[in-house]
């Protein structure tokens, strides 16, 4: 697995396959490799077979990692991928539950909503986006002030402040 998460790193695509493919067959119950079976086919053209199969697996993640905010939003993803809307906003409401700044989670619901033609959850939905934009894009003026001036307290406790917020430690 640690070979396999390389690739991907490397975004060896191909290589992903090759050896993750092999390691499925014998493990079809593994959560984790069915995780990365998904975001493989996440990557790949999507066909109804392609969708399919990203659906069964990240089904499988999801299902064996519950509280995985990741697992989470794959699956959402993969339903979205299926046109699946309806069903892609339950995992991105838990993926949001589970980490509330995430914006992936957030611009999960905004498609699942504005697909599902639900006009002021949509609305909702980007106000929520716009908001977490404006705050990322503060941690990052946050972290260059720090790299020029290391010394501002002020910056440091507002930072970590954020971070906690995030859920990072």
């Amino acid at each position: 697995i640690y070979l396999v998460r390389v690739e991907f790193q490397r975004r060896d695509l191909a290589a992903v396959e090759r050896d993750l493919t092999p390691f499925i067959l014998r493990h079809p119950d593994n959560a984790e490799t069915s995780y990365l079976m998904a975001s493989l086919l996440h990557q790949k053209p999507q066909t109804t077979a392609t969708s399919q199969a990203e659906v069964s697996y990240a089904q499988h993640a999801q299902e064996g990692a519950p509280g995985n905010a990741d697992a989470n939003l794959l699956l959402g993803q993969a339903f979205l991928d299926a046109h699946q809307p309806a069903q892609a906003l339950p995992a991105f409401q838990r993926a949001r539950t589970l980490m509330p700044h995430s914006q992936a989670a957030i611009q999960g619901l905004l498609s699942c909503y504005t697909r599902l033609q639900q006009p002021a959850l949509a609305e909702h939905a980007s106000a929520d986006l716009d908001a977490e934009t404006t705050r990322r894009d503060q941690m990052a003026r946050l972290t260059d002030r720090l790299n020029t001036a290391p010394s501002d307290i002020a910056a440091t406790l507002e930072l970590a402040r954020l971070r906690e917020e995030n859920g990072e430690t």
